[in-house]
């Protein structure tokens, strides 16, 4: 996942790229949950999730854009991120500030609530909480 994230830092207009990130870092919870049981200690997979999010409230993004890439849509009530849509815009207007999102593609997810993110940012907190929790909780350096 590392590697993958490299090269969309490089290439970030890609949406099949984000998207590939998005699954992947999602069904890292699949993963760890499986192959570390004895260090997480929790019954099923449901509950590590739920002890992820705190951690990592961009899981929940994540999650909802895996399941709904994978069913076309969400279930009511299987939603985490509360996730309103998903768009990618093209920028090109000129201001006086400079911002990582001129004369630039950015795939965005809106909430609910009317806030934007930037896809980018979520799938590099999740990089960076992934990386985190092998290094504390499975003493394994990536």
């Amino acid at each position: 996942m590392i590697k993958e994230y490299k090269l969309f830092k490089k290439d970030h207009t890609s949406a099949s790229r984000a998207l590939d990130l998005c699954n992947n870092a999602w069904h890292m919870t699949d993963w760890v949950f499986r192959e570390y049981k004895s260090v997480h200690l929790q019954p099923t997979l449901g509950k590590f999730r739920e002890t992820l999010y705190p951690e990592c409230n961009a899981l929940k993004i994540m999650h909802d854009i895996a399941n709904g890439s994978k069913h076309l849509t969400l279930d009511f009530g299987r939603e985490k991120g509360d996730i309103k849509d998903t768009r990618t815009t093209y920028t090109e207007e000129f201001t006086c500030e400079f911002t990582s999102e001129f004369g630039d593609t950015i795939h965005q997810v809106e909430l609910n609530n009317g806030s934007m993110l930037n896809i980018q940012d979520e799938i590099g907190q999740v990089v960076s909480f992934w990386i985190n929790y092998f290094h504390t909780k499975l003493d394994i350096l990536v």
